[in-house]
């Protein structure tokens, strides 16, 4: 049920961007109530995948990625038509593809870094910030630099443990005697 979710999620992302990107400036509502949706699905798939103990592989990588897919689709069209300081915003987008960068290079070393809380709370703050710049609220300028510090925050988190997997040897491998 989770990977459906996380599924619907990114069948949802195209439809939210056509929306987002025909909107005049003042505000989408429909696009709003996509983003919206997606938000709350991601939050949902998560809870129905760790209480019924069916995390998959597929939702590891999806999960993030439909995440990072809608968030990034938002920004670049909030860009665009300039409802959102660029210099955040470029940060975030960065960010992001790094992250996901990481995430890759883990993943084909067999390892991975666990989603933690302040990478969880700077998502829904992005998430919340976005749905009020989608809607067209004033208060979203002011709070994206909230999210986008703690984007920034939880990015050299991740660093640090990425490092730090990273550097473990991988299983099986024996280093050499006396190095």
């Amino acid at each position: 049920m989770a990977n459906v979710l996380t599924m619907f999620r990114l069948l949802i992302i195209p439809v939210f961007i056509y929306f987002l990107a025909v909107d005049d400036g003042g505000g989408s509502l429909v696009a709003g109530v996509l983003f919206a949706v997606a938000s709350i699905t991601d939050w949902l798939d998560g809870q129905i995948a760790r209480r019924t103990d069916t995390v998959t592989d597929f939702g590891r990588f999806a999960d993030p990625l439909a995440d990072r897919l809608l968030i990034g689709s938002a920004l670049v069209i909030l860009l665009v038509t300039h409802r959102l300081p660029t210099a955040p915003l470029m940060a975030v987008l960065v960010r992001d593809a790094y992250v996901m960068a990481g995430y890759y290079v883990l993943n084909r070393r067999g390892t991975q870094v666990s989603v933690n809380l302040l990478g969880k709370v700077s998502t829904a703050v992005l998430m919340l910030t976005l749905f009020l710049a989608v809607l067209g609220a004033g208060v979203a300028e002011s709070l994206f630099w909230v999210g986008a510090a703690l984007s920034l925050t939880s990015a050299a988190v991740y660093t640090h443990q990425g490092v730090r997997q990273f550097r473990r040897p991988r299983p099986g491998v024996v280093g050499r005697a006396g190095a």
